[in-house]
């Protein structure tokens, strides 16, 4: 890792927060490789934003990952109908709580809003 000046690690696919403690546990062991700042390390992850609360989000900002795109299906109604958690209920406060908490926070990071856009949701959306 010595020869690189940059490394970016992007964590998507499923959820990675239902991994919390092993995303932890890898940036933990990787900023315990980097010696004198070299490389740089960036971290990137794509969530639905559910469980990404202030606690955890504070936590992956201390081992540089700082940047989160947060998925969305439209407006609540759609987002709910699409997207509901294990008690069948939607989703959609609990993640724009989530957001608004993390950018009224002191927490150094990047929220990315990704709206997926379809033929039954765009009037909802524009």
């Amino acid at each position: 890792m010595k020869d690189l000046d940059n490394l970016k690690i992007i964590w998507f696919g499923g959820e990675p927060l239902l991994a919390y403690d092993i995303v932890i546990e890898i940036m933990e062991f990787i900023k315990s490789k980097i010696s004198k700042g070299k490389p740089k390390l960036e971290g990137f992850m794509v969530t639905n934003g559910y469980l990404l609360d202030l606690k955890k989000a504070e936590k992956l900002a201390e081992l540089n990952v700082n940047e989160f795109q947060i998925t969305l299906d439209g407006n609540e109604d759609i987002h709910d109908i699409r997207r509901i958690n294990i008690g069948k209920r939607g989703t959609f406060k609990i993640i724009w709580n989530n957001v608004k908490s993390l950018i009224n926070s002191n927490i150094p990071l990047k929220i990315y809003l990704r709206i997926h856009l379809s033929l039954d949701n765009i009037n909802s959306v524009w």
